[in-house]
């Protein structure tokens, strides 16, 4: 009975309960300026979206607004003035600006309503806050506003959560409850808006992959222009994970990790359900290929015949043994229609993501909020709905089997323990006859990231004459390239015994058929493709792709898990310039987008005071991924 007057009385303080009425009508009046700013600067710009609909990707032009495109721009002014009156303390600027600017606007809406300079005062009210915030805040002893940030963005929280809760039980009832209705014809807010800012998530993925040169350039600017930066990501996150006097309860993490391991079965049983797939149809682009491969193991004679098939005919030429062992054995378990069977994986390769992306998370930032987050974020944004619309379940299940033998590498490098560092060579390995590309993206990774731990961060910290971290020594990091070398050998080893394409041969292969002059020239319209129109343009996840800019601009690199998930990011490099579609695909889908987006989720919560800012980014998640995958049925 107390917890309502708690999360009541929590409530009201996270929206300014005691603070001056000012402060919070300039909160609300920012909040209704973004989102009403929006709708019109997308409609005036005619900006390009791409929504999902019954499995096909369309290219549209924005037109939407929440009433009406006149009604809209007022309604942006109107909240302009009102927060200029409200926030600035200088009187005279104050009502000079206010009168000028509205004065102006007011008569242009009754006299000339349709006058583009309307339109354009419109436009122009957002960059003028901005101006005036960041005004304040590099000439903070002036006291030029009264504003609070802090409050502003729980207000922008607000909506955010209404839309999606909305959002979310209209999918459902228009899914489940009320069939005949049409979802993907409905107006959804929340999907609307996602769709608006993930437009230019090109230019996001880009700056991520440069991620890098874009904090070096981004440092020097800021040295040249002499402003501060504060660095300070890694000061939310725990640096003694055991003696963390926060650290949540078991039945708390257990109960947020099966919640988040439900959603993901959630989000693989709604394309299959009889409502939405009534011819059943197979979801997955690539059920089919494996259908036929599980159907020839099926056919085996015997177990060397099947060890024969698994490693040497099927799959391409045995580039996946492991994964296709994995399913026939499920398959003999459930047994049924092999198609159903393939199709339903997802079942169990979801939750199998969200611990992966939970432990990897946990180990990298000993922060266990942090991880849940990361949790959360691997069940609902790329690596489960790709998974579920491509059938990249063989990609899928060994990135779990990856990420979780990373663990063990970063366990080894703090710990020592001659135990992490086998189970990580065995987990590497496993991840070789799992999926040889995976292993490919994930061996370079880790190497490239181990020799600049070896020949830059351990000299540069010796001639700073910094002891105070002894974790990564020498030693520990050469045995760890060891491991890679090793099973470098055993694919090797492998080709020789079976006469089977080897892993490296396999790679080059492929990059004689996927990487060239010709994928250069084209790179942009590839670039497009992998971003809007490939995969149900799950890649361009505007919130997962923003969080982890915040992220690079706010770490460190000098730290040695930042300076591994920018190497990991910097994979794409190649792919990038130089890869077909399916290249660019593979590599991105191997990246670890959620946990930078996790971090720097949980820095902004944590800066904002509440956690209504990470409820907002997650129900929004939620609510997209419902309505993508609600639409992976081709009518």
């Amino acid at each position: 009975m107390t917890l309502f007057p708690i999360a009541t009385s929590k409530l009201g303080k996270a929206l300014g309960y005691g603070m001056p009425v000012s402060l919070i009508i300039s909160s609300v009046a920012f909040t209704v300026c973004v989102f009403f700013y929006l709708h019109s600067v997308g409609s005036f710009f005619r900006v390009t979206v791409y929504p999902l609909i019954n499995r096909v990707t369309f290219n549209e032009v924005f037109q939407e607004h929440i009433v009406n495109e006149y009604l809209d721009s007022i309604i942006v002014l109107i909240a302009t003035i009102s927060w200029f009156l409200l926030s600035v303390n200088n009187r005279a600027f104050r009502y000079c600006f206010s009168i000028a600017y509205g004065g102006t606007s007011i008569i242009l809406a009754i006299v000339s309503p349709d006058n583009i300079i309307l339109d354009i005062f419109a436009l122009v009210s957002l960059p003028s806050i901005f101006s005036a915030i960041l005004y304040d805040h590099y000439r903070r002893k002036k006291n030029v506003l009264n504003f609070n940030a802090k409050l502003t963005l729980r207000y922008i929280s607000l909506p955010v959560i209404a839309i999606s809760a909305i959002g979310i039980v209209f999918h459902i009832s228009a899914a489940f409850i009320t069939p005949l209705v049409d979802s993907s014809s409905e107006v959804s807010h929340a999907n609307d808006l996602f769709l608006l800012l993930s437009s230019f998530s090109s230019i996001y993925i880009v700056l991520l992959v440069f991620c890098i040169a874009v904090k070096v350039l981004f440092k020097e600017a800021l040295r040249m222009l002499k402003l501060n930066a504060k660095e300070d990501i890694s000061q939310t996150v725990s640096d003694n994970y055991e003696s963390n006097r926060r650290r949540l309860k078991t039945q708390t993490k257990v109960g947020f990790l099966l919640l988040f391991m439900v959603l993901s079965i959630v989000l693989v049983l709604i394309p299959q359900h009889p409502s939405i797939n009534k011819d059943n149809q197979d979801i997955g682009v690539d059920t089919s290929y494996y259908v036929t491969w599980i159907g020839e193991l099926a056919k085996s004679k015997s177990a060397s015949d099947l060890v024969y098939q698994a490693f040497i005919v099927q799959g391409n030429d045995g580039d996946r043994p492991l994964s296709l062992i994995f399913m026939f054995l499920v398959y003999q378990v459930t047994g049924g229609n092999l198609s159903e069977v393939i199709e339903h994986l997802p079942l169990i390769l979801g939750p199998g993501i969200v611990l992966a992306f939970y432990f990897l998370t946990l180990e990298l930032t000993r922060n266990e909020k942090i991880a849940l987050i990361a949790a959360l974020l691997g069940a609902v944004s790329l690596h489960t709905l790709a998974g579920i619309y491509a059938g990249f379940y063989a990609n899928w299940l060994a990135l779990i089997v990856g990420y979780i033998s990373i663990v063990f590498l970063f366990r080894y490098l703090r710990s020592g323990r001659l135990s992490d560092m086998v189970i990580f060579s065995v987990l590497l390995i496993g991840v070789l006859f799992f999926h040889v590309y995976t292993w490919t993206v994930l061996a370079a990774v880790t190497a490239v990231f181990l020799i600049v731990i070896l020949f830059v961060v351990i000299p540069k910290n010796n001639n700073n004459n910094n002891n105070n971290n002894t974790d990564f020594t020498k030693r520990r990091i050469i045995w760890l390239l060891i491991a890679i070398i090793v099973s470098i050998m055993v694919d090797i080893t492998k080709a020789v015994l079976t006469g089977s394409s080897g892993g490296l041969e396999q790679d080059i292969e492929l990059s004689q058929t996927n990487f060239g002059i010709e994928q250069f020239y084209l790179r942009s319209l590839i670039l497009d493709t992998t971003m809007h129109h490939g995969l149900g343009g799950v890649f361009s996840n505007f919130i997962i792709l923003i969080l982890g800019l915040f992220w690079m601009f706010k770490s460190n690199m000098r730290e040695p898990t930042t300076a591994f998930l920018m190497i990991f990011l910097s994979a794409g490099l190649i792919p990038l310039f130089l890869g077909s579609w399916t290249i660019q695909t593979r590599v991105f889908y191997d990246m670890p987008f959620e946990i930078p987006a996790a971090i720097a989720l949980y820095y902004i919560s944590s800066r904002s005071g509440s956690t209504l800012v990470t409820l907002a980014a997650c129900t929004w998640l939620v609510a997209v991924s419902l309505f993508t995958v609600m639409n992976y049925y081709l009518i």
